[in-house]
């Protein structure tokens, strides 16, 4: 059918959440990108995170749609953050910030993103229960954009390994 518009602002990023009910995005209609959600037909917007000066990207939700993980640089450096819809909270999910990229969550539970703490872009993964983050990849290259596999089994993700940007995808130990 035809397209029709949902937002009016400068809005950008959207997640489906996986019940299908809620759309999470990234509005700069208060000055700075901020995280709100609307219903999937673009009524009842409502803002959930906002810290002047400071930005959010990257929004993707928890498998039981009761989280939107992001990307926020709330303390000055990169993060990566979970907001929890039912209790209204924030809460930090990696201690080590500065140089983390896109998350992308798993219907197993995990988290998975691109950070360069070893000094290279390496693909880092978590459960979103908590815990340490673990180094999935060991490439020495760029890495960016992961995606998890519909079992949690494998992820797909970018990188630069041949020479040129190309899609790898790899099987993630249980």
């Amino acid at each position: 059918g035809p397209a029709r518009q949902l937002t009016r602002y400068h809005d950008e990023s959207p997640a489906w959440s996986p019940d299908g009910a809620k759309i999470a995005f990234v509005s700069r209609r208060t000055g700075e990108p901020s995280l709100w959600l609307m219903n999937v037909d673009g009524t009842m917007q409502k803002l959930l995170v906002r810290l002047p000066g400071r930005e959010v990207r990257h929004p993707t939700w928890s498998p039981d749609s009761q989280s939107i993980i992001f990307w926020a640089n709330f303390t000055g450096e990169p993060s990566l953050w979970e907001y929890r819809l039912t209790e209204r909270a924030l809460v930090q999910l990696v201690e080590t910030r500065g140089n983390i990229e896109k998350p992308a969550c798993s219907k197993g539970g995990w988290v998975a993103f691109p950070a360069a703490w070893t000094g290279q872009w390496e693909i880092w993964a978590m459960p979103l229960l908590g815990g340490k983050p673990l180094q999935l990849t060991e490439l020495r290259r760029q890495v960016k954009e992961p995606a998890w596999s519909p079992d949690s089994r494998f992820l797909a993700f970018v990188t630069d390994l041949s020479g040129n940007w190309d899609i790898w995808l790899m099987e993630v130990p249980p």
